[in-house]
């Protein structure tokens, strides 16, 4: 019966051009004010997601760091011998890390070297690299600050010891094998990959022919697992030796992300003011509709249209509002989205927000975040704009109609 009746009813109040474009702009403006609260929040969620993403492909899903500094393969098996009983599908790479000075021309920079097996450290961090003897790969604004392209010659500088004789850094020459893309701009433009066996070869050590080393070791957990890092760390520090530092892969980056998180938060709060300013219009529509479409409402109270359904009607009228404004500010932020990533003017420097683009990334809590306030305001003031209706007597409106 309230359904048969709510159609006629929404027919004859929107009856009019002015409150028909009326609604329209009250719609657009409720639809554009939680688009850019959507928008806001959605850069920052997209922010901590990619950054985490492009950690995890640099660094993996836990650092382990020994502070006894170089470990053989033999000492690394051994230790891990328990952990990797325990955790069978976790993957790992040994990893050579060191600090140089790479030179090109005119332009040098110190840069952080990593000496890996190929062939080992993409297969675990899903990061394809291709090196062969005296080849090197390049993080992409490395290269580009360099100046250096593929088939290029790089020279690296490194420390010989401390020795008197040694005082002076060893020079080698090596050719630019890849241009690497982790997508994070800090790490494109500091990091660099040599075969185990080159930096080996460069640092001089001395260890057995058959036998590896390395400082750091990049654990890469199953997809299903990647929320329970921490949970992760904490066993790992129940069965590793005391000389291993372990910790997540966001370490180096946790103040900034967790800065991002209460950022968020308090930013939704605080952008709630613009969805309420945008109510003020859905508020003045319920008064033009009181002033204007008093009398046809009075008439349908008089031909049978009982408190009861009206007080069904009427929030249902602002809630198909509310629905329809929501659809409207999906489109909006899909736009923004668009502009966002094609517009050279809302590009974003990287060297300031470590990634190389923002993109708009929403899940439910966001969502619930900004369309249930507003839902929530919606129905108030249906029920505010209600009370005119009820405290009024019908007949006092019928007078209305036929003054």
């Amino acid at each position: 019966m309230i359904l048969r009746l709510f159609f006629p009813i929404l027919q004859i109040l929107l009856i009019d051009r002015p409150t028909r474009r009326f609604l329209v702009g009250v719609g657009l403006g409720l639809a554009f004010s939680m688009a850019v609260i959507l928008c806001a929040l959605g850069i920052m969620d997209g922010f901590d997601r990619e950054m985490k993403e492009k950690l995890r492909l640099a660094s993996g899903d836990i650092q382990i760091i020994s502070r006894k500094g170089l470990v053989s393969s033999r000492e690394i098996e051994k230790d891990f011998a328990q952990a990797s009983k325990l955790f069978s599908q976790v993957k790992r790479t040994t990893v050579f890390q060191t600090e140089a000075f790479m030179i090109r021309d005119q332009n040098s920079r110190g840069i952080l070297l990593r000496g890996v097996a190929p062939e080992e450290f993409s297969a675990v961090m899903g990061l394809p690299i291709e090196l062969q003897p005296g080849q090197i790969a390049l993080g992409k604004e490395l290269a580009q600050y360099l100046g250096a392209k593929v088939g290029d010659e790089v020279v690296l500088a490194l420390p010989q010891g401390h020795g008197d004789n040694n005082l002076l850094p060893k020079l080698t020459a090596f050719t630019v094998r890849q241009l690497l893309d982790h997508g994070l701009f800090e790490l494109d433009s500091r990091i660099a990959y040599l075969s185990r066996e080159d930096l080996r070869t460069l640092v001089g050590d001395t260890w057995e022919p058959d036998e590896s080393f390395g400082n750091t070791i990049f654990v890469t957990l199953p997809e299903k697992f990647r929320d329970d890092v921490k949970n992760f760390i904490d066993e790992l520090k129940h069965v590793l030796p005391m000389h291993y530092q372990i910790r997540p892969f966001w370490r180096d980056f946790g103040v900034l992300l967790e800065a991002v998180k209460i950022e968020k938060t308090v930013l939704a709060l605080v952008l709630q003011v613009i969805v309420l300013v945008s109510l003020f219009n859905v508020f003045g529509f319920i008064v033009y509709l009181n002033e204007k479409k008093a009398q046809e409402i009075f008439l349908f109270r008089a031909l049978g249209l009982s408190d009861k359904q009206l007080m069904t009607l009427w929030p249902c009228f602002l809630i198909i509002l509310w629905f329809v404004s929501c659809l409207i500010s999906l489109i909006f932020v899909q736009i923004f989205n668009f502009l966002l990533h094609n517009l050279d003017l809302l590009k974003v420097p990287g060297e300031i927000y470590h990634l190389g683009k923002l993109d708009i990334k929403l899940g439910l809590f966001e969502y619930a975040l900004v369309f249930g306030p507003a839902l929530v305001q919606i129905i108030v003031l249906a029920l505010f704009g209600l009370r005119r209706f009820m405290n009024k007597p019908i007949i006092a409106g019928l007078r209305m109609e036929f003054n």
